[in-house]
């Protein structure tokens, strides 16, 4: 049966810890209506997390740092209005609210991913809004893309290429609502685009939407995606730095990687993070389980003025396996005036690996990047003092290459790069044809919970 958009509501923006929509016009018995909320929060460094709770018979697909998505197939004797959601905070809300018909109402989620990304400047180049790629289960899927982020003031989220919008909702916080149909059961591809603000919680979504009656396919093989991203740069000289993984939606066996650069730094990491880098160039990586501790203070001796992101890695896919490191590596250069430094190439062992790469100085004064060499997608250029510059590539080459930036600083400086390789080493099972998609699920080229 066709996947068709029955209509679209937007909710009032309202400063409360309460927020209600109702239905979009038409919803009727054998519609699954999606709400997207946000709640803002432009200080999420210093102020705790809002808690979206939903009403009753509402089923939650992804839902952290006051930025969430849910549903709920329309059964007679609904309310069309009055849909109330609740806040453990008071601030700011917006939703929008988008209904199909043609969906599969008893399991309409075929299955979808998120990352969530906190204190990503603007002041360099960053990834932007990220909705990290998924692989549908099912033939003739929809696919709904759901960007949004915790700014009080409006700013038309940008859509990416090759979407159609359904909602742009920009009085703030803001909501982007688009989707397409999809032709294959292959990779839908990563979705991006630029940032409206700095420093407030921001997140990307996908969720490839199950037909009624839709047959299975077989599913492909597992493969890390990038998750979830914050940066954090005190500005000054600080006894120790703190990374949020309750705002990031960490979930059990997501892989943690902290890159922290700035001058003459020595970090003592959280128990039973495991050191990849070097002198100036500090990372950290730690498999994350349920009930590890979800804030993770970096002690410096002496104190120090750093620059620090954190970056998650999860399993998209079927596996008995998570996400493991393949290979690092690292490299040093140091001098004055331009100065080019590259993170270093490396073999990958699966042809489905992701690499990542981080060049920093040691120093704390500003720096001058030159664009990165080479067809990696840059996840943050901060300029600002300790400069660092982030970047990846979803599916390493073979080799992965070397990617090199020249830096420009007054001073004679030291710099230095750490590489990594990521996989999953998974087994593919058996077609699960007409198998129930499980909500929070992520599935091929898009399965762990979210």
């Amino acid at each position: 049966m066709a996947i068709t958009v029955r209509a679209t509501s937007n909710g009032l923006s309202n400063n409360s810890n309460s927020t209600s929509i109702s239905l979009p016009a038409g919803t009727t018995t054998g519609d699954v209506t999606f709400i997207a909320i946000v709640q803002a929060n432009f200080t999420p460094a210093t102020v705790t997390p809002s808690v979206i709770s939903p009403p009753a018979g509402w089923t939650t697909i992804s839902n952290a740092a006051g930025i969430g998505l849910f549903y709920r197939a329309f059964v007679a004797g609904d309310p069309t209005t009055g849909i109330t959601f609740t806040s453990t905070r008071t601030d700011w809300f917006n939703s929008s609210a988008i209904a199909y018909t043609g969906l599969d109402t008893a399991n309409p989620i075929d299955g979808n991913s998120s990352c969530y990304q906190m204190g990503i400047p603007t002041t360099g180049t960053s990834i932007g809004y990220y909705a990290p790629s998924l692989n549908p289960r099912f033939v003739g899927s929809q696919l709904l893309v759901f960007m949004g982020d915790a700014r009080s003031t409006g700013a038309a989220i940008g859509l990416p290429t090759g979407l159609t919008s359904r909602v742009s909702n920009a009085v703030g916080p803001d909501i982007l609502l688009a989707d397409k149909l999809l032709t294959s059961t292959g990779a839908t591809g990563s979705f991006t685009t630029a940032l409206t603000g700095s420093s407030e919680v921001h997140a990307g979504m996908q969720v490839a939407l199950k037909a009624s009656g839709a047959a299975g396919v077989v599913p492909i093989a597992a493969y890390p995606v990038l998750a979830g991203q914050q940066y954090i740069a005190p500005g000054s000289s600080v006894a120790s730095a703190t990374v949020d993984l309750l705002q990031l939606n960490a979930k059990d066996q997501d892989v943690v990687v902290i890159f922290s650069a700035g001058a003459g730094l020595i970090a003592t990491p959280p128990t039973g993070y495991t050191s990849r880098g070097v002198q100036g160039a500090n990372c950290y990586t730690h498999t994350w389980s349920t009930g590890d501790p979800t804030s993770l203070t970096f002690n410096y001796s002496p104190n120090a003025v750093p620059s620090l992101t954190a970056i998650l890695l999860r399993k998209s896919g079927v596996s008995t396996s998570g996400v493991t490191l393949d290979v690092s590596n690292t490299a040093t250069a140091s001098g004055s005036g331009g100065v080019a430094i590259a993170s270093p190439s490396m073999v990958p062992s699966l042809t489905t690996d992701i690499y990542l790469s981080f060049i920093g100085l040691n120093s704390s004064s500003s720096t001058t990047w030159s664009a990165v060499t080479g067809g990696i997608t840059v996840g943050l250029n901060e300029a600002f003092g300790p400069s660092f510059r982030f970047a990846f590539i979803e599916t390493s080459p073979n080799p992965s290459g070397a990617f090199s930036a020249t830096y420009t600083n007054g001073g004679v400086i030291g710099s230095a790069a750490v590489a990594l390789l990521f996989q999953v080493v998974t087994v593919v099972p058996q077609a699960e044809l007409n198998i129930p998609a499980n909500v929070g699920q992520l599935y091929p080229r898009g399965g762990t919970t979210l």
